[in-house]
């Protein structure tokens, strides 16, 4: 990469006048981090006498385990560990065997999580005599015990989906005083977007994230904006097809569902009914393939000002308009109302069917408080808020997933005004699941500076017993300046919100840029105190979709000032060119994206700093970083050339 003109006027006061903050709180948990040795070998000299141990018939999720302890164990000592069924061991004070998941040796040796308590990622870590014991509340759990007892033996610790640190070259190694149990703050999380939605797996479950269809009954492909999976357009909206025409069944828009069919009472119980017989369908299929899930999405089509204002066109003459008495009646949360008027009889008898036919087993349906339904159908009497009345309480087995798409995510959650969403919801519900927006919509490359104000939209999510929280962040295609740091630190906080926020920036940095660190961490400092800045004296905010790379808030100075921090990070690893390619190369990709921001608005802003010959190389090199690091949304490689992005 040629490095651009170096013009150093950014406003250095700005780095030493305005405070970093930070939100941290000690976790309540019983692991205090540090675990006391024994004198039992677990590597001596370079060779073990452990065995992984399995039962006779284990779960596939087990046997992953199993696999990723073998693994990593084989990375850190270069021994390879046997894996065996525990009918081929006999379990004695000196037997050194590592047990993962359900076996009858661990029945035997008392250790249990209970699935009630523990959940699906929660876990059990027991040293008894030479014997450990690896065991979770149900699925990820026992994965995640594996991953822990990494943590603590070995300093296993995934920062990205490339890199993880692991000690190597361990010839002795003394077994930990294992007598720790951990469940996480939030008991289930989404995985950012296609980085770990179905792009790499793995490398969400080494970071303890879920994917979609580990929390919800995969029925439609997605559990969210599914409503038309459930009943498509397609199918039902088709004139031509008079045998499941049920034109009743969509809003005028054609982009949602009509939730009360116009006022037809048979139609609105027939579409109920067919909602109920596809859930029960779905529900059916994944139990039979042994998966066990809580949660299944039931939620509105991702468009605005879409719902129903009236019953035209289909009104009878005389009869009252449904959704003008709706509207009369909820103001403006006439179509959360609408919406939980139409789901609450769909979940009593999907009760009815889980108590009578699936033993009791929980099975929650998640609908959107989003952009037309986010307002809850209360109000306040007597200093207190209360239903509007008892139509829109919410039936027990409904979740809310609370998705305020229009709030700013780089203050605080407390000055965001969400915590009186919170409050409002909680007079119908006690079942919350929060969507989390983390970047700017339609400004790729901006970085959104709620690095430190993440944590207290966790903090938040826990405290209102959040099931479930999806972080919609920057990803590989999006390309916010260091999205890879708020990835990380997002599947540390949804299992520890109180965790040393400063702690793991700290150790991120270290370990994923490296030789580069120093200069790297500067240049997120001074980005932070910029935004900071900006904060305060611009009009800048953290929603979405705002616009975040206009001219206006970014001088000239301070990107070049950005661009001379990051010319030094390219030049302290350029001795890796000759000893380590590889990590050379890897670390040349991490860096050149994190330079992508004050490049593009160098380029696009300021492109008279540059001769015609250097604007034109510049820019050539910007387009090619971008296509090798797959950097395509919004169309950013997609009929652009450099004169489109510099001169609009």
């Amino acid at each position: 990469m040629k490095t651009f003109k170096k013009v150093l006027t950014i406003l250095l006061s700005l780095v030493i006048a305005l405070p970093l903050f930070t939100s941290c709180k000690d976790k309540e948990h019983n692991d205090s981090g540090v675990i006391q040795e024994t004198d039992i070998d677990l590597v001596k000299d370079g060779a073990s006498s452990y065995k992984i141990v399995l039962s006779d018939e284990p779960r596939g999720y087990e046997a992953h385990a199993a696999q990723e302890l073998a693994l990593n164990f084989y990375n850190a000592t270069m021994e390879e560990l046997e894996t065996v069924s525990e009918s081929a061991v006999t379990v004695n004070a000196d037997s050194k065997l590592l047990i993962i998941g359900e076996t009858q040796l661990t029945e035997a040796a008392g250790v249990t999580a209970d699935k009630a308590e523990y959940g699906a990622r929660g876990f059990v870590i027991k040293q008894k005599d030479s014997n450990v014991y690896m065991l979770g509340g149900d699925t990820m759990g026992t994965l995640y015990a594996v991953y822990e007892f990494l943590h603590h033996q070995f300093g296993y610790e995934p920062y990205a989906m490339d890199e993880i640190a692991l000690e190597t070259g361990v010839t002795d190694k003394k077994l930990l005083a294992f007598d720790i149990s951990d469940i996480p703050d939030i008991a289930h999380t989404q995985g950012i977007g296609p980085y770990f939605w179905d792009k790499n797996i793995l490398a969400g479950h080494r970071m303890r994230y879920n994917v979609f269809d580990e929390v919800f009954v995969n029925a439609t492909g997605q559990p969210w904006h599914n409503t038309f999976e459930y009943i498509s357009p397609a199918e039902y909206n088709d004139p031509n097809k008079p045998e499941t025409y049920h034109p009743k069944w969509f809003a005028p828009s054609g982009q949602q569902l009509h939730y009360t069919a116009y006022g037809d009472e048979e139609e609105l119980k027939a579409l109920q009914d067919l909602v109920l017989e596809k859930m029960i369908y779905f529900i059916e299929r994944d139990f039979a393939q042994g998966k066990y899930y809580e949660y299944i999405g039931f939620m509105a089509e991702d468009y605005d000002n879409s719902f129903p204002t009236s019953d035209d066109p289909f009104r009878e003459e005389g009869k009252e308009d449904s959704v003008a008495a709706l509207r009369e009646k909820y103001g403006t949360a006439y179509a959360s109302a609408m919406l939980i008027q139409f789901i609450n009889p769909i979940a009593e008898r999907l009760q009815q069917y889980m108590d009578e036919y699936q033993d009791g087993r929980n099975m929650n349906i998640t609908i959107f408080a989003y952009l037309e339904t986010e307002p809850a159908p209360v109000k306040t009497e007597n200093g207190k808020i209360v239903p509007i009345d008892g139509d829109v309480v919410l039936e027990p087995n409904v979740n809310v997933l609370v998705a305020p798409i229009r709030a700013s995510y780089i203050v605080d959650f407390d000055e965001t005004g969400m915590n009186g969403l919170i409050d409002e919801w909680s007079a119908i519900t006690s079942q919350f699941s929060f969507w989390f927006y983390d970047y700017y919509f339609q400004n790729t490359f901006i970085y959104m500076d709620s690095t430190y104000s993440l944590q207290s939209f966790y903090q938040a999510a826990k405290e209102a017993n959040a099931k479930y929280v999806f972080n919609e962040s920057a990803t590989e295609e999006y390309c916010s300046p260091f999205g890879a740091l708020k990835i990380y630190l997002t599947s540390k906080l949804t299992w520890d919100v109180n965790a040393d926020v400063d702690a793991l920036i700290d150790g991120f940095f270290e370990n994923y840029f490296k030789q580069a660190a120093v200069y790297v961490r500067q240049y997120f400092e001074e980005l932070r105190t910029y935004m900071a800045y900006l904060k305060s004296n611009s009009a800048i905010t953290g929603v979405g979709g705002s616009d975040a790379n206009l001219k206006q808030y970014w001088e000239e100075g301070a990107l070049n000032r950005f661009m001379s921090l990051l010319d030094q990070a390219f030049e302290a690893i350029e001795p890796l060119k000759f000893t380590d390619r590889e990590l050379y190369e890897t670390l040349y990709d991490r860096v050149t994206r994190e330079s992508l921001m004050p490049r593009y608005l160098l380029l696009q802003h300021y492109p008279t700093q540059f001769d015609s010959v250097t604007l034109a190389r510049e820019s050539e090199e910007f387009f090619s970083d971008c296509e090798r690091l797959d950097i395509t949304r919004y169309g950013i490689l997609e009929n652009q050339t450099v004169s489109s992005l510099v001169f609009g």
